[in-house]
């Protein structure tokens, strides 16, 4: 492949999804599969086109101000200890520059961002005032069953009399965290709750364990919780103290975070169909309303002006202006769900996400069914079997047990359509130890990563 490059073409492409969406798999392979090019394993270009060949890969340094991520670290953990790697705790970059054999004239520079999926949350706080974000949280709590359910104890301290601030603080810690314990929710925020800005996770059995200890702020002096309208009307002093702390809040945790994404070139938005199925209606219903206020934030697509000029500064000046024109919402861990049934989980996305990127003018979207890392496989049998096989990484009380030698396991058969409820446990999709050759320069089996690379690179 002769080198005929006049020009590098760079690429921001955020990565985003709920907590424990395997946003951190998920990338770690797709690095390795761009470090390690196989185009039989990893195939880039059109289906029809002679496969896509990579050379002169490279990493680059990153962005001022973003931790690297760990693609070493990460592979590692997976390949060699035999476990998942660490969650995100912080925003991490990963660059990487290559020539592609059917991209003459330009070289690809693809920076690659990795966020905490907890701070999604917040997303609901960008560009929004105190009372704008407790309006927004109280209406979600009188419209979904499981936030009230959660959120007794700190609304009947709303309505008491007299109101006080550290009463409601702890009601309201309390009530996250049984959100979180009892209900599997993620809408969670300050998303400092479960996440602090030093890194610390929330940790413990019971709602009570699990809120002691931890800040609904950036710190336990700047603590804040969502008034109501009446609330905020009657008590004016404790309105403007709380106002004072989100706004310190929003513009250290909130702005450097979701402002990243917002200038990206595209997305990919991890939904995580599997989870929802296993963790139940409230865990849906909460990834679906974190999409919305995601899609607020982020302002994606470009009118028919918007494109001539990006069109005109890809030509003449070499440059992409930085924002969001294209969305991959993609389905990740597909080899947890049997063959027969992959084709559901699409369409299930497709329900669940779909009417919401139909807003957008101007803003592209495709879906995918994905898997960074294929550690099961299905076993024969009848047309009704869902059987797999693979190294069961808990047991069937959610315990973390010892790496042993494959099993076979019984899935649930994946719904045609979301059911109208559903608790936790009413599917079951077991959970496995990743499988990755040992051998640096063989990347994991895949499903679907490289056609999504393709999708938001281009």
């Amino acid at each position: 492949m002769a080198s005929w490059i006049w020009r590098t073409q760079e690429r921001y492409i955020g990565v985003v999804g709920m907590h424990s969406s395997g946003k951190t798999v998920y990338l770690t392979s797709v690095i390795d599969h761009l470090m390690n090019h196989d185009p039989a394993r990893f195939r880039l270009g059109p289906d029809t086109a002679a496969p896509v060949t990579l050379r002169r890969v490279r990493p680059e340094p990153v962005n001022a101000g973003w931790e690297a991520f760990n693609y070493a670290g990460n592979r590692a953990a997976l390949a060699t200890s035999g476990r998942w790697p660490r969650k995100t705790r912080d925003r991490a970059e990963f660059a990487v520059a290559f020539e592609r054999s059917d991209w003459r004239f330009n070289a690809p520079l693809l920076r690659l961002f990795d966020m905490p999926g907890e701070r999604l949350a917040d997303a609901a706080m960008f560009g929004q005032t105190y009372a704008q974000w407790s309006d927004h949280w109280h209406r979600y709590a009188a419209d979904d069953a499981h936030q009230r359910a959660a959120s007794a104890g700190f609304l009947d301290a709303l309505a008491s009399s007299p109101v006080v601030a550290a009463a409601l603080i702890d009601a309201y810690r309390l009530a996250l965290a049984t959100a979180v314990g009892e209900h599997y929710k993620p809408f969670v925020t300050p998303s400092s709750f479960l996440l602090d800005a030093a890194g610390g996770v929330a940790h413990g059995e019971t709602p009570a364990e699990i809120a002691a200890g931890r800040f609904v702020g950036t710190s336990e002096a700047t603590q804040f919780v969502p008034l109501p309208a009446a609330v905020r009307a009657a008590h004016p002093e404790l309105t403007a103290k709380f106002a004072r702390h989100y706004e310190t809040y929003q513009r250290e945790m909130v702005g450097p975070y979701l402002n990243s994404l917002a200038r990206c070139h595209s997305l990919i938005v991890m939904v995580d169909v599997v989870e929802m199925l296993r963790s139940g209606v409230a865990m849906a219903n909460d990834g679906r309303q974190m999409v919305r206020d995601l899609m607020r934030v982020i302002e994606p697509g470009e009118s028919v002006l918007g494109t001539a000029l990006r069109r005109l500064s890809e030509a003449v000046l070499q440059h992409r202006p930085r924002w969001v024109s294209k969305i991959a919402f993609v389905a990740p861990k597909i080899d947890l769900v049997h063959p027969a049934d992959r084709d559901r989980v699409l369409h299930l996305m497709r329900k669940h996400v779909g009417s919401l990127a139909q807003d957008h003018d101007g803003l592209e979207c495709r879906f995918f069914v994905t898997s960074a890392v294929v550690s099961t496989k299905s076993m024969p049998g009848g047309e009704s079997a869902r059987v797999m096989r693979g190294l069961p990484y808990r047991d069937a009380d959610g315990a973390k047990i010892p790496r042993g030698g494959e099993q076979q396991f019984p899935v649930s058969t994946v719904p045609e359509e979301w059911p109208s409820t559903w608790r936790p446990g009413d599917y079951s999709f077991p959970e496995v130890y990743p499988v990755l050759p040992a051998y640096q320069g063989y990347p994991p089996d895949q499903i679907g990563l490289d056609r999504v690379l393709e999708f938001v690179m281009d």
